[in-house]
């Protein structure tokens, strides 16, 4: 901007004479904790409450929060490492090194406007001779970090890898609810428990037409609680549901199935 038209951004908002490189602001950020910035989380927060945004345009399911909780990698390289670096063996040799972390962050359904949350890293927890991972960055988060978001009421949105029993308890005992997707391939016991139930009987399916404007789909619902999570006598009991569209020939367009603690009923389960 600056050679094009002899003015740029950095200097009339930030009053920056100078543009520092990339090796220059790298030399100057890295010491610093990314903790430091976690107080703009809690302003924003704190603003959107005040106009009263946050109540009215996010709280949703079951009256509660939702809080999707998701990790990605912000740096990755199969040269450039570090001891904070966490490792993935390829098949065919190769070592991918990359930083993650776990970032949570409110939302609302038929919106793509998030609100962040502070996030939790995950790194090798002693050096490079124990790897981190997902899951527990999730413990440590609500646990840590999220407790302060407990008492507005929150539902954890998280896909099926948080589906297991320390973290569901977990999870329950520090007063979240769960909202999770929920495979076939990774919880057999669950699923052979809901291939044996009975419609109208053990579970129940509600069936609803759409027009799309072009075709009719049909949204069949099928759910049931109290199933066990996994088998044992210990097992921690949830609420299943699933939702297959299909045509009008039959063909499944989709499917999506969830266990919650959310008690499931004909009025809340769409």
């Amino acid at each position: 901007m600056r050679t094009e038209s002899g003015d740029d951004n950095a200097r009339t908002i930030f009053g920056i004479a100078k543009i520092p490189s990339d090796n220059c602001i790298r030399y100057l950020i890295d010491p610093v904790s990314p903790q430091a910035l976690f107080p703009v989380y809690e302003r924003v927060q704190e603003k959107l409450r005040k106009e009263d945004r946050f109540s009215r345009e996010y709280r949703s399911v079951v009256d509660t929060y939702l809080l999707a909780m998701d990790g990605v990698w912000f740096h990755r390289s199969e040269e450039v490492h570090c001891a904070l670096c966490s490792r993935k063996d390829h098949r065919d040799g190769r070592t991918t090194w990359h930083h993650s972390a776990l970032t949570p962050a409110f939302v609302r359904p038929g919106s793509n406007t998030v609100i962040a949350v502070e996030p939790e890293f995950i790194a090798p927890q002693d050096g490079t001779k124990k790897q981190d991972c997902e899951i527990n960055a999730g413990k440590r988060w609500i646990s840590g970090t999220g407790k302060k978001y407990v008492h507005l009421g929150v539902t954890l949105l998280c896909d099926d890898l948080y589906v297991h029993q320390p973290f569901f308890e977990q999870a329950l005992k520090e007063g979240f609810h769960l909202l999770c997707t929920c495979k076939t391939s990774s919880h057999r016991y669950l699923y052979d428990w809901i291939a044996a139930a009975a419609d109208d009987l053990d579970a129940t399916a509600i069936v609803k037409k759409r027009w799309t404007g072009k075709e009719r789909l049909y949204e069949r619902y099928r759910f049931m609680n109290d199933v066990p999570l996994r088998d044992g006598d210990d097992a921690l009991r949830v609420n299943w549901c699933e939702l297959v569209i299909t045509d009008e020939t039959g063909n499944v367009r989709n499917r999506f199935a969830f266990v919650t603690d959310h008690p499931l009923t004909r009025d809340t389960v769409i």
